[in-house]
C-alpha cells in the first residue's frame, strides 16, 4: 500500500498513522523532552501532560484537534480548580509538542498557537530585611548548611549556585567567588552543567569591612 509522506514519516518514528493525543505525547516526551531539556523541566512538562492534558484531550486524535478543543479544556480546568500557573504550563507543552507533530506531517496546523492563554498572575517580590537575615542565619547556626545560607545571603547566590561551587572557584587572595556552575537535579541525582547564560556567570565579591578611622 502507498502510504502518503506523513504516514511514512510516522512509521519511521514508530507511531500510528492517526495517534491521540497521548499517544503523540508519550513518544514527544521520550524523543524530545526528556532528550532535549532540562531534567527538572522535563519532569514538569511530563506531570502536565499524565496529570491535566491526558485526562481531558488526551482521546482526540492530533490531527483533528482544534481550537476549540482547547477551550474546552482550559474552561475544565478552571471549573476544577487547576492552577492559573498550571493552565498556562499545559498550554506551553501543546505548542512545543504540537510544533514537533506539524514538522512530522501528523496535523496540518498547530492547534495551540491559536488558543488564548490564561493572563500571568501578578506577583509583589518580597525581600527579607536585616531583622529577617540575622533570625535565618541564627536558626541555622551550627548547621551543616550554615555556610550556604551566608553565601545565599551576602552574595545573592541561587540554590543551585551555592551547591555548584568547588574549591577552584575560591579566589582566596582576591576574596572573589567564580560563579560558574549551576547544581540540578537528574535522574538518579544531580548534575553540575556550566551556567547557560553568559550573563549568569560572574564573579562574587565579598563585601569588605570598613576599618575604624585612625584619626584623633
Amino acid at each position: 500500500m502507498d502510504l502518503s509522506p506523513a504516514a511514512r514519516c510516522a512509521n519511521l518514528v514508530g507511531l500510528p498513522r492517526r495517534p491521540t493525543l497521548t499517544r503523540f505525547l508519550d513518544f514527544w516526551l521520550a524523543h524530545v523532552a526528556w532528550p532535549s531539556l532540562r531534567f527538572t523541566t522535563a519532569r514538569t512538562y511530563a506531570g502536565v501532560v499524565v496529570h491535566i492534558i491526558a485526562p481531558t484531550l488526551g482521546h482526540l486524535s492530533v490531527r483533528r484537534l482544534a481550537p476549540t478543543d482547547l477551550e474546552h479544556a482550559q474552561l475544565l480546568w478552571q471549573r476544577a480548580g487547576v492552577k492559573t500557573s498550571m493552565r498556562r504550563k499545559a498550554i506551553e507543552v501543546l505548542r512545543s509538542a504540537l510544533r514537533h507533530a506539524v514538522a512530522l506531517g501528523l496535523c496540518d496546523a498547530n492547534a495551540a498557537s491559536r488558543s488564548t492563554v490564561p493572563p500571568k498572575p501578578t506577583r509583589h517580590p518580597t525581600w527579607l530585611d536585616v531583622e529577617d537575615a540575622r533570625r535565618l542565619l541564627a536558626s541555622v547556626r551550627g548547621k551543616p548548611i550554615e555556610g550556604s545560607y551566608a553565601l545565599a545571603l551576602g552574595l545573592g547566590l541561587r540554590r543551585g549556585e551555592v551547591l555548584g561551587l568547588t574549591w577552584a572557584d575560591v579566589d582566596f587572595t582576591r576574596h572573589v567567588l567564580h560563579v560558574r556552575w549551576n547544581r540540578t537535579e537528574f535522574v538518579g541525582g544531580t548534575r553540575l552543567p556550566v551556567l547557560d547564560r553568559l550573563r549568569s556567570r560572574r564573579i562574587a565579591e565579598a563585601p569588605r569591612r570598613s576599618r575604624p578611622s585612625t584619626n584623633a
